[in-house]
């Protein structure tokens, strides 16, 4: 389970996902709920099919996700809700449980002239909405009775109550799920984006930025890794780390070089932009400095052609012998100058 304000997306699904195979009695505690194992009997699995609209899937390629946990990705077709009614079904029951509780819930599915905005009514934090979700949810689990739901001959010999929680548990024991194991680290990786950098003396280089790790600190990492293209993950709302595959599976983590902070604590989105923004001030820069170089040139240049004009030329050969007696008049002549320049400016 997963609550945000963020606009649907792969990443947002994959936390969801993620979620799965979560230790729900750690995952509910961290929103103030104590709950036992048997409470929300869900952990270190994955389904075998996901079902999802184009909101999650949309602009995404799985097949990193599909390779690494064999889970088939289904989606249905646009605003066809219906496609995936267990879901909605299941969202309705949640709100059934919260609508007279929370404040700012919406009743109904449309207003009338005069109603008030319910959604000026609203108290709660995200993290105070999760916990009433949570507690929805775990209720509904173990409590809530299935009307309609057909249990098959098997089920009915066993006593089997048709409530979530007791199916779930039946299902598992007699060996009729579809679930296959997963953990949450092999599933945080699973879900994330993957690209191709440059490795470098330095680091490795991508999307402009540098990144480098405890191995390549001490030196170790680029041992087993040819200059050339690599391949990584990365989450793309954070700059700071990414994750380098190596040759055993297994990855390396990588943080965002010091020499480019600047990038830090952005989506790869953001550091983009300001890389352009950092170029075109460059660009810019250089042309102001082409044009200051030129009239430093031409200011120079016409210095020179002055002093060629008042000297009338080369210096012959008795000037270059009188250089000493020259070089003392002209010292001469600029100490008096600044002299009187203190003198000025003492008065």
């Amino acid at each position: 389970m997963h609550l945000t304000l963020e606009n649907a997306s792969w990443r947002e699904a994959g936390i969801a996902i993620r979620n799965i195979a979560e230790d729900k009695v750690e995952y509910c505690r961290r929103f103030g709920i104590e709950i036992e194992p048997g409470d929300w009997p869900v952990r270190g699995a994955l389904p075998a099919r996901i079902i999802a609209d184009r909101g999650e899937f949309e602009n995404y390629e799985p097949e990193n996700f599909i390779v690494r946990t064999g889970v088939t990705i289904e989606n249905t077709a646009p605003y066809r809700g219906d496609m995936k009614g267990n879901v909605e079904k299941r969202f309705d029951m949640v709100h059934s449980v919260l609508r007279d509780i929370v404040p700012g819930m919406v009743n109904a599915t449309h207003s009338e002239k005069g109603d008030s905005d319910a959604r000026r009514e609203a108290k709660l934090t995200l993290k105070e909405l999760t916990s009433a979700v949570l507690r929805a949810v775990i209720y509904l689990n173990n409590n809530n009775f299935l009307a309609g739901y057909h249990p098959n001959l098997d089920m009915i010999k066993a006593g089997i109550d048709a409530v979530p929680k007791d199916i779930w548990n039946w299902a598992l024991e007699t060996g009729r799920s579809e679930l296959r194991a997963a953990d949450v680290e092999m599933l945080r990786m699973a879900v994330l984006k993957t690209g191709n950098a440059t490795s470098t003396k330095d680091g490795i280089s991508f999307m402009k930025m540098l990144f480098i790790s405890d191995a390549h600190i001490k030196g170790r990492l680029w041992e087993n890794l040819a200059a050339g293209s690599v391949k990584l993950s990365y989450d793309h709302k954070e700059t700071n780390k990414i994750w380098l595959h190596q040759p055993d599976g297994s990855y390396e983590e990588c943080r965002l070089s010091p020499a480019h902070k600047a990038f830090a604590n952005m989506t790869f989105k953001e550091a983009d932009a300001l890389s352009k923004r950092v170029a075109e001030a460059g660009r810019a820069n250089s042309a102001a400095g082409s044009y200051a170089w030129y009239l430093t040139q031409k200011g120079i240049q016409e210095t020179r052609e002055e002093a060629i004009e008042s000297t009338g030329g080369k210096l012959s050969p008795q000037s270059l012998r009188d250089t000493d007696k020259a070089r003392r008049k002209e010292m001469a002549v600029n100490l008096q100058a600044e002299r009187s320049l203190y003198d000025h400016k003492a008065k």
